[in-house]
């Protein structure tokens, strides 16, 4: 019982990550995937953004995108693949990739998800044409 309370404290947001639930459900509110579609998180992190999609469009699939680099290493694809699985969803998939060089053809998604990933790669040029040549 601990091991599986541990994993599902990693996407919990009790306690003091109250701002964090209030962020990711808000804008979780406005995400309507086509049943058979597709949605993708860029800069998925921990997968919470991606996994709250998914359970709110269980009809649809999600891919979460990030690069997981040394910066922000409590995020990592294991740790997303666990919070998908301490959250019981099963339309959600997590692969490593990078914003700017997106590794999709063009019109694969139904609708492109971020939280704060533009904000941080603002200096980097194309991060909204990007995304916007994979959505139909």
């Amino acid at each position: 019982m601990g091991y599986f309370y541990a994993l599902y404290k990693a996407f919990d947001y009790g306690g003091k990550r109250k701002l964090s639930k209030q962020i990711i459900e808000g804008i979780a509110d406005y995400v309507t995937i086509p049943d058979g579609g597709t949605g993708l998180d860029v800069g998925c992190g921990s997968g919470a953004l991606a996994i709250v999609c998914a359970k709110r469009n269980p009809n649809a699939d999600v891919i979460g995108i990030d690069h997981w680099g040394p910066e922000y290493r409590n995020f990592t694809k294991n740790r997303c693949e666990r919070n998908v699985a301490a959250e019981g969803v099963s339309n959600v998939r997590f692969r490593k990739g990078d914003v700017v060089k997106l590794d999709f053809p063009d019109e694969s998604f139904d609708l492109v998800t971020s939280n704060y990933v533009y904000t941080i790669l603002w200096e980097r040029t194309n991060r909204h044409s990007c995304s916007k040549r994979c959505v139909y």
